[in-house]
């Protein structure tokens, strides 16, 4: 099982700008904010089948990420799964690879079977590199994580969630001699809605 690390980011995607004088007034705006959760691991296979997990702890990394942007828990007004990209961070390799596989989750802080999260099928590891590449989530797989976004916001859970790699195929088959050697990220992204309180110009 190779390492994995995970991190979180915060951007604002609401700006208020004001080009007129007059006098401060506090107002209470939403901001939609993205994060995006990364699992980051070290492929290095003699075989078409490998297994990697990462373990996430989804309501600390959320709360360490508002805390940079002065923000707190109490401050969200709702959370969405949005999506989920991958790509490959490192290839230096003298040939490609084609791989396929599938990512699955689950939730540790509360009895849970994995369900699948997405399927990646005939993707060129040199054709990902540097590459953030949108992949299609399953039913199941938002379920899961949008249940565990809900509990967490609404202070009954603390989810804790594991997401297991499981690679099925490899064009050219690797060997002793010829394995496959890459590094990759999977982001998970989450549109998060908060309430904010800032002075602004009244021009009345």
């Amino acid at each position: 099982m190779k390492r994995m690390t995970s991190w979180l980011t915060l951007i604002v995607a609401v700006a208020l700008s004001v080009s007129v004088s007059g006098c401060l007034e506090d107002k209470v705006l939403d901001l939609i904010l993205f994060s995006e959760a990364g699992a980051e691991f070290a492929q290095n296979s003699e075989s078409i089948n490998w297994t990697n997990t990462a373990t996430v702890e989804l309501g600390t990394q959320i709360d360490d990420a508002l805390l940079e942007n002065d923000l707190t828990r109490g401050d969200i007004k709702g959370a969405t799964i949005m999506g989920v990209s991958y790509g490959a961070t490192s290839f230096s390799q003298a040939h490609d690879w084609v791989i396929g596989g599938t990512i699955e989750v689950e939730r540790l802080d509360v009895p849970s079977a994995a369900v699948t999260l997405l399927t990646y099928t005939d993707q060129s590891v040199q054709a990902a590199l540097g590459q953030k590449i949108p992949a299609a989530l399953t039913d199941a797989g938002v379920g899961l994580l949008q249940a565990a976004l809900d509990e967490f916001l609404a202070g009954t859970a603390d989810p804790m969630l594991r997401f297991t790699v499981n690679n099925g195929s490899v064009s050219p088959i690797p060997d002793q001699s010829d394995p496959i050697i890459f590094d990759w990220v999977a982001w998970l992204a989450i549109q998060i809605t908060v309430s904010e309180e800032i002075e602004v110009l009244d021009p009345f």
